[in-house]
């Protein structure tokens, strides 16, 4: 699908009154939802009507992590309005892989633009480089550690499971 027709159908989706919502919803398996409605575990992380979604794209530093709570705090900030959730697939956690979009751009982007979080997808790399560059966010934090090392150090541990 062309950019521009994109952009212009997620404009019309943010603007449509509740009943073209539905149907939007019911055509294009997208769904506009208020920031208010979404609840943030973490920075990557956020439950939308009780169901666990996970945003593509970045790996933020977990909540009880030095840099988690600013992390939290960015994700609030950038989903306070509303947003276009674009529901993908499910993880081996049975969380709901999604995309969000808000007034601001591509949740992913502006997390990792502002330094909360790793890139986990190729397209975000040159954004994160650029971050670690200006020392912002979390780039600026001294004895920062990757969230996935982070994970193996913090939780218990499964006789027979491997572990990377």
């Amino acid at each position: 699908m062309h950019i521009g027709i994109l952009a212009v159908l997620i404009v019309l989706a943010i603007r449509l009154p509740r009943l073209a919502r539905i149907a939007w919803t019911a055509l294009t398996g997208f769904f506009v939802i208020d920031g208010a409605e979404i609840k943030v575990t973490d920075g990557d992380s956020i439950t939308i009507r009780g169901r666990r979604c996970r945003i593509i794209g970045h790996d933020s530093p977990e909540w009880d992590q030095p840099q988690g709570p600013a992390a939290q705090r960015a994700l609030r900030s950038i989903i306070s309005g509303q947003c276009i959730v674009i529901p993908t697939r499910r993880d081996l956690y049975g969380r709901m892989l999604v995309h969000v979009v808000s007034s601001s751009g591509l949740a992913a982007w502006r997390m990792v633009k502002r330094g909360h979080g790793f890139a986990d997808a190729w397209w975000l790399i040159p954004t994160m480089l650029l971050a670690s560059r200006r020392g912002v966010g979390m780039w600026g934090t001294p004895g920062l550690v990757r969230p996935d090392i982070w994970r193996l150090g913090t939780k218990p541990r499964r006789p027979g499971r491997t572990y990377r």
